[in-house]
């Protein structure tokens, strides 16, 4: 990844991500719904991933992600890269996969765009087979309502 910081718009896609980054790794720890990351991007602003727009976002989680206390979980990071591409109408999905170890069942998350699997190992599916289908905010249990 690149740590160039010498444009305006990858020092801005650096301060959305540390931001972005940490409200859903507390939101996560918190079990606060997360709804809000997977809203989609807005159908007037999609358009294909440009693979300048996809390295600045990618570049940008995983150098926030060094800045936080705790390195957060890689539910978090494929939230927040899944809405910075959203944010610049790359339509990316969030993938979960388990698997069993024999501690029990380990679980990972990662983002695709178009099948291609973008900041992690690009056969992380054969370790951890995703459930069907994308992650989305009809999946995210809404909270429940005050009475």
């Amino acid at each position: 990844c690149s740590s160039d910081l010498s444009t305006p718009a990858a020092r801005r896609e650096n301060l959305w991500a540390l931001g972005v980054l940490f409200a859903a790794s507390v939101a996560i720890r918190a079990k606060i719904p997360v709804r809000w990351l997977l809203a989609p991007s807005h159908p007037h602003h999609r358009r294909p991933a440009a693979s300048a727009d996809v390295g600045l976002a990618v570049a940008a989680v995983e150098r926030a992600a060094t800045h936080l206390r705790n390195r957060p979980a890689c539910l978090a990071r494929s939230l927040t890269l899944r809405w910075l591409l959203a944010r610049r109408g790359v339509v990316a999905d969030v993938r979960i996969g388990v698997r069993r170890t024999s501690s029990g069942i380990a679980g990972h998350a990662w983002v695709e765009v178009d099948g291609e699997v973008l900041a992690d190992d690009p056969d992380i599916a054969e370790h951890f087979p995703p459930f069907p289908g994308p992650i989305d905010s009809s999946l995210i249990a809404q909270p429940a309502s005050r009475r």
